[in-house]
């Protein structure tokens, strides 16, 4: 399979074939460009140009690559999309760039990908990557690199496939990538980036470890929230696990006297005795965050939806 890859002067389109026997795209995750705090890119498996040809041997090593490249056939605006642990949904979108974006003469025209989260509060841009960057221009001796023959060393970056993993927190994306030097090609092929730093299951999940001392540690965004104010600690038996207003509070505000911070580990005093033989309790911690409390979520009619937590007994 080799890049079908087309580019357009002013008055000018030009069709390029070219196939490399280097499968080296470790350089598929350099033109990702985060927009948030935290985003990462890296690259977690490289896929050789041909290897999802008819006459490439099919591989375990290979199988999501090639899948993804043939639900997209190639094409940026098919590549699917993906939702993280909070719901919000994650596509491309695509837009010419502008010269200073790519690098390249006013002339060409070129494309920008943006990696797109939408939620119910708006839409914002996690991620760009310009399809074409020139990350050398030939001004006279010496050269870009040896062997570059007097060119420019242009990179060509473009993503046609994205899935999400909501357990880590991770895109998954199928890049297709190549780095050419006039008539010289130092790689090309497919790869798969990871673009890490998403909000994760562990974020919005509490994790408890057993009594006699309550532990638990803080998400980065408890029950889908931004932030945590404080929790509240509540006790029941199993038997009214659907009724939350039989729920007994063991500690209103914890920690006390100042916010909790994501990634610690706040401790509560089980001053309750061990429950009856054929008895079993449960223990909650509602979120409180600017006026909002939330308690877990439930499924109704196979739906899943937030608990009542006003119905939690009083707790300041």
């Amino acid at each position: 399979m080799g890049f079908r890859e087309e580019s357009c002067l002013i008055g000018l389109c030009v069709l390029i074939g070219a196939t490399s026997l280097v499968a080296a795209q470790e350089f598929a995750a350099d033109q990702f460009i985060p927009l948030l705090p935290g985003i990462t890119a890296s690259v977690v498996q490289e896929v050789g140009p041909d290897a999802c040809g008819y006459s490439a041997p099919r591989t375990v090593a290979t199988s999501f690559a090639c899948m993804a490249l043939a639900v997209s056939n190639n094409e940026p605006l098919a590549s699917g999309g993906g939702m993280d642990a909070t719901g919000a949904l994650y596509q491309i979108r695509e837009r010419p760039t502008t010269a200073e974006e790519n690098n390249l003469p006013l002339a060409y025209s070129g494309k920008m990908f943006e990696i797109e989260r939408r939620t119910a509060s708006g839409v914002e841009l996690v991620a760009q990557v310009p399809e074409f960057r020139e990350l050398c221009h030939y001004f006279g001796p010496p050269e870009c690199t040896p062997g570059c023959l007097g060119g420019d060393i242009v990179q060509m970056t473009r993503p046609v496939y994205l899935t999400a993993d909501q357990v880590n927190g991770d895109l998954l994306l199928v890049v297709q990538s190549r780095k050419t030097c006039g008539s010289i090609t130092f790689g090309n092929g497919y790869a798969m980036v990871k673009l890490s730093g998403l909000p994760s299951l562990l974020d919005i999940i509490l994790s408890y470890q057993p009594p006699s001392t309550l532990s638990f540690n803080v998400p980065v965004r408890p029950e889908g929230l931004v932030g945590a104010d404080s929790f509240s600690v509540y006790a029941g038996d199993v038997s009214t696990v659907a009724d939350l207003s039989q729920a007994t509070p063991l500690q209103c505000i914890v920690p006390a006297g100042r916010p909790p911070v994501p990634g610690e580990q706040l401790m509560v005093p089980d001053p309750l005795p061990d429950p009856a033989l054929g008895d079993a309790r449960y223990y909650l911690a509602a979120v409180n965050h600017q006026g909002q409390r939330r308690a877990g979520r439930t499924a109704m009619n196979g739906v899943v939806q937030g608990r009542n937590a006003a119905a939690l007994a009083g707790c300041p």
